[in-house]
């Protein structure tokens, strides 16, 4: 018989479980307990009325807590077996089937240790009785090496790792069930606020505490209901004292029940069937609006009850890739994701933000063109409709019409590094066969699209436009494959380029429609100068290469004082025939 490679030595496991919690974000242990709470009520059939409570222990008062009602009884024996172990799960029914999805986390072990060195402690109990044991789990700082610290027992008197105690949340009442308490870095640490601001919207040193951050969390990592009910407590930022407890339904609830508009598309990716649920989140100002449920835009892949992506992503990289969905006006308030039915068999990475299908990572790419091209009408109204709509756009378009036929862009006129191509004569052949019909997931429309907006690139031709009002978004963002430029009138850079016309017209304004009509022009004009002359002078670089001089960046730093002292002559001339008439 074979032998089994083992691990028996406790310095190899506690180095193991510290190389495996490099890159696991610390929001993730939040997720790793709750589950176990899930599962834990989920083995024991016989209590069926309990749930899941996130709130702060009754007795370390600054700390994070999640108890399981109705769950089952962590004995020594199991906590020999499975917590005190390295890789077993407690992951099956009294049975032997498994209960949820086998493709696991990276475990409470795993995701907190290594960034809290005082641990776990786990209190556990069986129905009706009112002793129980605890445990400890936390780094031996001498030793460099996790353990379960042996302390002596009060009621028997004996050295153990599991003590008896009778101090229990009464979120337990008469149930079975076990507390899972965050002690942190250090005795004092608040690890209720570090978990809540960690999930928070905002960072400041003030924020955090009430546990909305913990709850929206929560909410937007499952996607559906909890098979156990989840319940996170709210408290007072005032006093500390516990408010009330909210009910974590999952983030399609959500999108379906507090957002303004949603629905959902049917689409097919590499042979996998999606549906992409979108929705439009309320903004300030909406009817029944909260700023403790408002969320911002993003997009992720939602499978088997949970929501996969990076809980932290950096604004740009969402922004990025919703504009390659398509949306491209408010891209804050819009969420996209793209569901994947739980008979198809996939696979997850240790932090549970990546899916993949047969070996390879999912590609979100795919699926954010594929929505792009399939568009809901409701949504594409929805952008038009936030697009600012002004009484001189029909004049402006007419005189960019214009102003464009005068360009006099010659693409030809271009120097380039290469010699011309030169390929040899061939004799003529038999007649190519006749197009056969498209391969592969585009569609000819989808292509053609691609094509001609190359093309209106090569031949200078002026883009689509539209503007927008958005303190948040850039001044002017070209966008290739819509083969439109957006104008942000909102942008503080726009109002600060105003003001220093105002200013330096050293009078009241009468005709601020007539600035506000010259400045559009010439932000779009030159926009488009620099992508234009880049694309004719880079026409040997890649197409990558020539996208980097057009972000948002290079395309508003094309401006200058001539610019400036031209739209406040035409102002200051207008000016002058108003004062007159007024």
């Amino acid at each position: 018989m074979s032998y089994k490679i083992q691990m028996n030595d406790e310095t190899a496991v506690s180095q193991i479980i510290n190389q495996l919690g490099v890159g696991i974000p610390l929001e993730l242990g939040i997720r790793e307990l709750v589950v176990n709470g899930i599962e834990a009520c989920l083995r024991n059939e016989e209590e069926t009325s309990g749930g899941v409570w996130v709130c702060k222990d009754h007795i370390h008062t600054n700390k994070f807590s999640v108890i399981n009602s109705g769950g089952d009884y962590l004995s020594e024996k199991v906590f020999r077996d499975n917590l005190a172990t390295l890789g077993n799960t407690g992951n099956v029914s009294r049975g032997g089937e498994r209960l949820l999805d086998e493709n696991k986390g990276i475990g409470a072990k795993v995701s907190i240790l290594p960034k809290m060195r005082d641990g776990l402690i786990y209190r556990s109990r069986e129905k009706d009785q009112e002793l129980g044991i605890m445990a400890q789990m936390c780094e031996d700082r001498d030793k460099s090496i996790y353990e379960l610290p042996a302390f002596q027992c009060e009621y028997s008197g004996e050295i153990t790792s599991w003590p008896h105690t009778e101090n229990f949340s009464s979120f337990l009442d008469n149930s079975t069930g076990t507390e899972v308490v965050c002690m942190g870095e250090y005795s004092e640490e608040d690890t209720w606020l570090k978990f809540d601001q960690s999930c928070g919207l905002r960072k400041g040193n003030t924020d955090g505490g009430t546990g909305y951050g913990i709850f929206r969390y929560l909410t937007h990592r499952f996607w559906n209901e909890p098979q156990t009910p989840v319940r996170v407590g709210i408290y007072d930022k005032k006093n500390n004292k516990l408010k009330r407890f909210a009910t974590v339904n999952g983030l399609k609830h959500f999108m379906e029940n507090r957002c303004k508009k949603h629905g959902s598309i049917n689409i097919n990716v590499e042979g996998i069937d999606f549906i992409a649920h979108w929705s439009i989140i309320q903004d300030y100002g909406d009817e029944g609006y909260s700023s403790n449920w408002s969320a911002s835009g993003k997009t992720a892949i939602a499978w088997k009850g949970e929501v996969y992506s990076e809980f932290h992503q950096h604004h740009k990289t969402v922004k990025k890739e919703l504009n390659e969905c398509g949306i491209i006006v408010k891209w804050q308030k819009v969420m996209i994701i793209f569901e994947v039915a739980s008979i198809v068999k996939l696979q997850t990475n240790a932090g549970r933000t990546e899916v993949f299908y047969k070996g390879s990572k999912i590609d979100k790419f795919l699926l954010h063109e594929e929505f792009r091209n399939n568009m809901p009408q409701e949504l594409k109204e929805w952008q038009e409709e936030n697009q600012v709509k002004n009484i001189d756009d029909a004049d402006l378009a007419k005189e960019l019409k214009k102003i464009f036929k005068d360009m006099g862009f010659t693409p030809s006129l271009a120097p380039t590094s290469k010699p011309p191509l030169k390929l040899p004569r061939k004799p003529p052949g038999p007649p190519a066969p006749p197009p056969g019909p498209p391969t592969g997931n585009k569609s000819p429309t989808k292509i053609n699209k691609k094509i001609n907006s190359l093309r209106n690139l090569k031949n200078c031709v002026q883009p689509n436009y539209a503007f927008i009002d958005d303190e948040e978004a850039p001044l002017c963002e070209f966008h290739l494959t819509e083969y439109k430029m957006l104008i942000n009138i909102g942008s503080p850079l726009y109002k600060y380029r105003k003001e220093r016309i105002l200013k330096s017209l050293q009078e009241v304004c009468l005709v601020k429609d007539l600035l506000d009509f010259n400045l559009k022009k010439h932000v779009f004009i030159n926009a488009c100068y620099r992508i234009f002359e880049t694309n004719i002078f880079g026409k040997d670089d890649t197409l990558e290469t020539r996208k980097e001089k057009w972000k948002p960046e290079c395309l508003e730093s094309n401006w200058n004082v001539e610019t400036e002292k031209s739209i406040l002559k035409i102002v200051r001339k207008k000016n002058e025939e108003q004062k007159k008439i007024a």
